[in-house]
């Protein structure tokens, strides 16, 4: 009877936590919603009730109270890649191309115990070093008791390697769930009023902004009266500046780490140690018989093989997408064209591209504007500018009648160095205002920015934008329009992490591919399978073998079929 009690009053418990969680979640994620019919200067707060985001697809410890006698532990004992296992389910001697094999991985922890529930982010590689060839997947069947299946499938002759890396254990996602959805927007902005006096005198004070109502200050609201989206800034506390003076803002790096750091335990913070460490007891190199040069031969014809690459087709996009073979991706979506200087100029001839978004999207606009001199020509920029520069970039080039330009998508984008205000503009009204025609091309990516706040936000960004999109293609149907996901990155410290996990990265690519599972007019750049694969180290800005095959990708789509010769 006692026993009784005592488990009615655990559920009672969980019950009541659960509906505290829920309750705070629609309070925070309220703020950072559209905000409405704001008046200048006196901003009121709306709250806005939203259906928490569906990421049972990702099938990573969705349920709060998994394994919850550990969550609420005061000793952590995060799954181990030194002790976790992974062993091919249907092994063989020998194996032929194409084969699909089932890998188990077993996750244990740092005493080396079994674990009994899931959670954890585990990603499979299979990898020959001799041909830089590659294939990479996120696991994502978790049976929910500590074990993983993943089904790969051996795309190519050889000694193939299995790598199995352990990306963040269980209870690190539980972490970085609970700081995104309890306690977001750990990005903190530094605005500047600035105004010069009839003294010729300058005058400057910086403040705290953020895309939210910021409690117990006076504010100057800088919402966008079209969209709703919310900005706010600290009002000046000098009486010779106004709202009207706001010229510049920046990344606060250092309010940012002192936010973040007061949201985990130092004990949380260990975990973080164990992050994108391949696990030690991985299956022997598999051997996959079969002649190099006949496969080469067939690779190449099966590329052939697949439809040119149009519009909609990632309706039906393949995971993964494709795999690397001399660090050439073999897409399994379409046919990629490999491009020459010469095809690129011609590809381009008479063409606009408006590039909009991060600086994952910049590399594409530099890619053209410093491989294609004297065809394609930049305005003068100093080269220890490129990285951090955040303003709108524009290229030329007068032979071919191509223009190129580079705009960076709007709050809450983070420049490290001061940029002026007006420098940013939000996709959306850039796409509403655009002049296009058949020959125009717009390429988005929009997703590194955004792991800080909670996902309901990123998706509403992208609602919009796919629909502004929409309205563009009602004013000038033959307009191509090519959304690219994010893509892997290097970190440089746990804060980093906290900031920018690729947890938070996938779960963006996830909410943007379902945001464009119903737009068969749009094109779609899987950039998110081509880095998990690629065969160099892991950076925000791909490195130039990847980005080159990113840029192949994106040219098919604009001349899916190489011209006919004379």
């Amino acid at each position: 009877m006692s026993c009784q009690r005592s488990t009615l009053s655990l559920l009672r418990i969980v019950l009541l936590v659960f509906i505290s969680m829920v309750i705070v979640l629609i309070e925070i994620s309220s703020k950072w919603l559209p905000h409405r019919n704001f008046k200048h200067d006196h901003p009121t707060y709306k709250k806005m009730v939203f259906t928490k985001p569906n990421e049972t697809s990702l099938n990573w410890s969705n349920d709060p109270f998994t394994c919850l006698s550990q969550s609420i532990s005061t000793n952590i004992a995060p799954t181990s890649n030194v002790f976790s296992t992974a062993e091919v389910i249907n092994a063989k001697a020998s194996h032929k191309v194409n084969d699909t094999l089932q890998i188990r991985i077993t996750a244990r922890d740092v005493n080396n115990v079994i674990k009994t529930c899931g959670g954890d982010y585990f990603r499979v590689k299979l990898y020959t070093a001799e041909t830089q060839s590659s294939w990479s997947i996120d696991v994502t069947n978790d049976l929910g008791n500590g074990s993983y299946i993943a089904d790969v499938t051996l795309r190519w002759p050889g000694k193939v390697a299995v790598i199995v890396t352990l990306v963040h254990p269980s209870e690190a996602l539980r972490v970085l769930r609970r700081i995104r959805d309890l306690e977001p927007g750990r990005t903190v902005f530094k605005g500047r009023y600035l105004r010069t006096l009839d003294s010729g005198m300058d005058i400057s004070e910086d403040v705290m902004c953020l895309p939210k109502v910021i409690r117990n200050h006076s504010l100057c609201n800088f919402t966008d009266e079209r969209l709703g989206y919310p900005w706010f800034c600290v009002a000046p506390s000098k009486n010779t500046l106004s709202c009207d003076d706001w010229k510049l803002y920046v990344n606060d790096p250092k309010l940012g780490e002192k936010y973040t750091m007061r949201a985990v335990s130092k004990e949380e913070l260990n975990i973080f140690k164990i992050h994108k460490l391949p696990i030690k007891h991985h299956p022997p190199p598999l051997n996959v018989v079969g002649d190099s040069n006949r496969w080469k031969k067939s690779v190449f014809a099966y590329q052939d093989s697949l439809p040119s690459c149009r519009p909609g087709q990632h309706l039906h996009n393949p995971s993964p997408s494709g795999f690397y073979s001399n660090n050439i991706w073999f897409s399994d979506q379409c046919k990629l064209r490999r491009f020459t200087k010469t095809d690129v100029l011609q590809c381009l001839q008479n063409r606009a591209v408006h590039i909009f978004g991060d600086s994952t999207a910049r590399q594409f606009f530099w890619e053209f504007a410093d491989n294609y001199k004297p065809n394609i020509v930049a305005g003068k920029i100093p080269i220890d500018l490129r990285k951090g520069l955040v303003r709108p970039l524009y290229a030329k080039g007068a032979k071919f009648n191509i223009s190129i330009d580079f705009k960076f998508h709007g709050f809450p984008n983070r420049p490290s160095d001061f940029i002026s205000k007006e420098t940013i503009t939000y996709i959306v009204n850039e796409l509403d205002g655009l002049k296009v025609d058949s020959r125009s091309v717009i390429l988005i990516c929009v997703g590194t920015h955004y792991t800080t706040y909670p996902l309901e936000m990123y998706e509403k960004r992208m609602r919009d934008i796919k629909e502004a999109a929409q309205r563009l293609h009602k004013r000038s149907p033959q307009t191509l329009v090519v959304f690219k996901s994010s893509n892997t990155r290097e970190y440089n410290n746990r804060l980093h992490q906290l900031h920018n996990s690729e947890w938070y990265i996938v779960t963006l690519d996830l909410a943007l591919r379902e945001v464009l599972k119903d737009s068969p007019e749009l094109a779609f750049i899987d950039a998110w399978d081509m880095t998990i694969a690629q065969n160099s180290k892991d950076s925000v800005h791909p490195r130039q073998a990847v980005l080159s095959n990113l840029i192949n990708n994106f040219l098919s789509y604009i001349c899916p079929d190489a011209p006919s010769p004379l």
